[in-house]
């Protein structure tokens, strides 16, 4: 008894969920199962017009479009379907209609001014009797001056009701000029912000009116200045190659006496430390306090040439110690007279 209870509800289930998908596909498919004649109609331009769409009387649907095809080269031929109990005649207008604006269309059906004949099954209704949809490019270039300054939802709302009443679908003239009256109010209420802008652009300006001679001269100056490079583009461009080439040797003459620069440092820092030892520092502070003297010394003996002329009458020595020794004197007749 459980499993054939849960077997009952299984099934109850498959069919709800199968009924309930085919009536959302039938929705999505926007399909009509009512009994239809197929009528055709010729459009000098059917651009946006699917099989599918709907085909409505007085904003009722009575039908659906089945196809669109092109018709002797350049036009277009509508295929649609209409409820058999909407009948047609002689003067019935088929008019291309827009949706919505995003672009989907209907073909709607309109009685003509007066009664005609019973319009046979498949009968294809005349281009003198058809209308293509609104050309909405033309239509908004027109008020491109007023669409730019507005929001983008009042925008659609003007284009919407502009739509509906070129197509004769409702409302009235009055009610559309209300509305753009109200949106030039709004434009206008910007009266004292446009104003503040043309003032703060007055301001800028104003500096440059008076300093016009001094900004000719710059754009002057600086267009000498371009010339100036554009002529010499190509020394520019040798210099940039020899400047190129210079780094490079450069960069490989520093490579290459690197290790022997780096000797060189190691080797002077061993200096630096031997002339930082008490004795060396008192060596080289008597070399630095006797040098000026000896210098004054023999400067005026090495003037007769490039050779020295000294006669020494006496001489002493620093050991290595640091001591000084007693002066070993000449006893010649030059040296003591």
């Amino acid at each position: 008894m459980k499993t054939l209870g849960s077997s009952i509800k299984m099934a109850v289930f498959t069919v709800v969920t199968l009924l309930a998908t085919a009536l959302l596909a039938a929705t999505i498919a926007n399909t009509d199962s009512r009994p239809t004649t197929s009528y055709g109609a010729i459009f000098t331009d059917a651009v946006n017009l699917n099989p599918g769409d709907e085909v409505r009387l007085a904003g009722v649907r009575v039908g659906s479009v089945s196809a669109v095809q092109l018709y002797h080269g350049t036009k277009a031929k509508v295929t649609f379907g209409v409820d058999r109990a909407v009948p047609l005649s002689t003067t019935t207008q088929a008019v291309i209609r827009y949706r919505n604006l995003i672009g989907q269309r209907y073909l709607a059906i309109v009685d003509g001014p007066t009664s005609g004949e019973p319009l046979r099954p498949h009968a294809v209704i005349p281009e003198a009797l058809t209308q293509p949809a609104l050309n909405l490019n033309t239509l908004f270039n027109g008020f491109r001056p007023l669409l730019a300054g507005l929001e983008p939802g009042d925008v659609n709302q003007l284009s919407y009701e502009l739509i509906r009443v070129l197509q004769g679908e409702g409302g009235t003239v009055d009610a559309l000029f209300s509305h753009v009256a109200s949106l030039s109010g709004t434009l206008a209420d910007r009266d004292a912000l446009i104003g503040q802008v043309i003032s703060n652009l007055n301001a800028v300006l104003g500096p440059l009116d008076s300093r016009d001679q001094q900004l000719s001269a710059l754009i002057t100056n600086l267009q000498g200045f371009i010339s100036g490079l554009s002529e010499d583009r190509n020394a520019i461009s040798s210099s940039l190659v020899s400047i190129n080439d210079l780094a490079g040797t450069t960069a490989s003459l520093l490579q290459d006496a690197r290790p022997a620069l780096q000797d060189d440092i190691t080797q002077l820092g061993v200096l630096a430390a031997g002339l930082d030892e008490p004795q060396s520092r008192q060596l080289l502070e008597h070399f630095l306090q006797a040098t000026p003297m000896k210098l004054k010394v023999s400067t005026p003996e090495a003037s007769y040439g490039a050779f020295l002329n000294f006669y020494v009458c006496a001489a002493n020595f620093i050991l290595p110690d640091g001591t000084v020794t007693a002066p070993y004197l000449n006893d010649t007749k030059r040296c003591t007279g």
